[in-house]
């Protein structure tokens, strides 16, 4: 392909000179473009995988295969290749390498590729090796509670029947909401219900110390009112039975309390002041289960006016979920 620009102007021409020299440029980069494959880049195979975030549509030719790729959304598709992946060739593993932050979640993926570079499924499976522990060495894990956690709510015009149980709703897998007020003229009662599984630990381990803590979604103000942690193995899946009344939270174990004075953190983890009997309360051997409630409730005195106290301990998808701390020496 050519393009001929008049190098000699007559007066009638003289005219539209500056248009094509202005438009030349453009002219120039459009036949470039034309005689390197219409823009499409050339690169190898391992040029091509180190894009970061490739858009979807983006059109490569492969040097490695001397294949076009497409990208969609599952991976590069490979033009000219056969309509069925091969045989497994390697793994992608994005990202390479991660530091996760404490307490957070870190995502990985990973991508099959035949001798072509055509996806091929796969199901990773994956290990964490560590150096075994000399006997003796205290060890120090964090276990976050389960997203089969959430709460009861109790409400009725009489505080009596509230506390006791009534109109009960069990809303697992969302916020661990705490509760004891008289709102929308009616009492309403929350109590959270949180699991972690600390199976991990070995069984003639000794526990040292726990630590549970949780970050708020919100909090009435005020002071005089404290949360409870006590033992109660509420089972695998929340229902309205696993409801305690007030009557026999006493006879709960207490593990751990934190005294309110309106300082209940949305942004940080909340500790509370561990009891004794918390560290005979672990379960060595499933699931370490808890029920948290407002003080308050224990009491027959009905809260006078809107003072709800409400807190959340997990959160759906929370990157900050209730924590338990613990310190064991195997």
């Amino acid at each position: 392909m050519s393009v001929t620009i008049p190098n000699i102007f007559t007066p009638s021409t003289i005219a539209k000179a500056n248009e094509v020299n202005a438009n030349f440029s453009a002219i120039k980069a459009a036949i470039d473009t034309l005689s390197v494959g219409a823009g499409i880049a050339a690169m190898s195979q391992v040029q091509r995988d180190a894009i970061a975030s490739p858009a979807t549509g983006t059109v490569i030719f492969n040097t490695t295969t001397n294949k076009l790729n497409v990208r969609i959304p599952t991976g590069w598709d490979v033009l000219g290749a056969t309509s069925s992946a091969g045989a497994l060739s390697r793994i992608g593993i994005t990202p390479a390498s991660a530091t996760p932050l404490t307490g957070a979640t870190q995502q990985f993926t990973a991508t099959g590729y035949d001798a072509n570079g055509v996806v091929v499924p796969v199901s990773p499976v994956w290990s964490v090796s560590a150096a075994p522990i000399a006997p003796g060495t205290p060890v120090t894990i964090t276990v976050f509670s389960s997203p089969a956690d959430g709460y009861i709510a109790s409400k009725n015009t009489d505080y009596l029947i509230a506390r006791a149980g009534a109109a009960l709703v069990a809303t697992a897998g969302g916020d661990a909401g705490l509760g004891n007020d008289y709102y929308d003229l009616q009492y309403q009662i929350q109590q959270a219900f949180l699991s972690f599984d600390t199976s991990v630990i070995p069984d003639t381990a000794t526990i040292n110390s726990v630590g549970l803590s949780g970050q708020g979604i919100g909090s009435s103000f005020g002071s005089g009112w404290a949360m409870h942690a006590r033992a109660h193995d509420w089972g695998i899946a929340l229902d309205t039975g696993d409801f305690v009344a007030g009557a026999n939270l006493g006879a709960k174990t207490l593990l751990a309390t934190r005294a309110f004075a309106g300082d209940w953190s949305t942004t940080a983890y909340n500790a509370f002041t561990s009891e004794a009997a918390f560290l005979g309360a672990v379960n060595k051997t499933g699931y370490t289960r808890l029920l948290v409630h407002i003080d308050t409730t224990a009491s027959t005195v009905a809260p006078s006016g809107t003072a709800y106290a409400a807190a959340n301990l997990r959160g759906p998808s929370s990157p900050a979920p209730a924590k338990l701390v613990i310190t064991y020496t195997a």
